[in-house]
């Protein structure tokens, strides 16, 4: 009986703590920068709770420990934001894709009106983008790349791909930038990047020994 009573405890108490793990977080969805989005649905993977934004482009959404959270609008990029990062940002500006039918689905989901998108595509299109989420390029690295992590070796900030690591020699990746060897990045600006690869294996191999710990390619506009 006393076994009984400690499961039938326990199985009450599971479902408390978890929501005791949980947090709510605010925010605001935009396009462009600008302009507050309606409908967007909000999912928190963890959690399992979704929502809509509001016509303001607001919403509130229950989050667990370590949650991931989806933004999803028809003729927009999808956005998967950490919760840990998602509470520092004051706003999340979604990816408008310029092709096909997305600005007339745009209109019609009501995301945008015909003469704000039209504004925009015209006048606001260096914002539509997610460089400004990130105040440096070391920043923007290591959160827009999995398995990537900062590490300091010779007085300088570089970085390290998830992997075996020596105990002896560097762990530092190679740092490629429009295909030329480079050990500073500092220079670049968020908004001047195009893309960020990860080399590793026989995509690395180009570069010899120097690529051993993976490669970091980075391409600018």
């Amino acid at each position: 009986m006393k076994k009984v009573f400690i499961i039938l405890a326990l199985a009450v108490a599971a479902p408390l703590f978890c929501l005791a793990q949980n947090s709510t977080i605010s925010g605001t969805v935009v396009s462009f920068q600008k302009f507050p989005m309606p409908g967007v649905v909000v999912k928190a993977k963890k959690s399992g709770q979704e929502v809509q934004t509001s016509e303001l482009g607001e919403f509130n959404i229950e989050v667990g420990k370590r949650d991931v959270v989806e933004f999803i609008a028809d003729g927009f990029e999808k956005e998967k934001i950490k919760a840990a990062e998602l509470k520092d940002l004051e706003e999340v500006n979604m990816i408008f894709v310029d092709k096909g039918k997305n600005r007339a689905i745009a209109v019609q989901r009501g995301y945008l009106s015909k003469e704000n998108l039209s504004y925009a595509v015209d006048h606001l299109i260096f914002d539509n983008n997610r460089a400004s989420r990130y105040n440096n390029i070391y920043e923007m690295v290591t959160n827009s790349v999995p398995g990537i992590q900062m590490i300091n070796e010779g007085g300088s900030p570089q970085f390290m791909i998830r992997g075996p690591k020596s105990l002896t020699l560097s762990n530092a990746a190679l740092l490629v930038v429009n295909g030329v060897v480079t050990n500073d990045i500092s220079y670049i600006s968020p908004l001047e990047v195009k893309s960020i690869d990860i080399l590793r294996g026989p995509q690395a191999s180009m570069f010899g020994g120097r690529g051993a710990n993976g490669v970091i390619s980075i391409k600018l506009k």
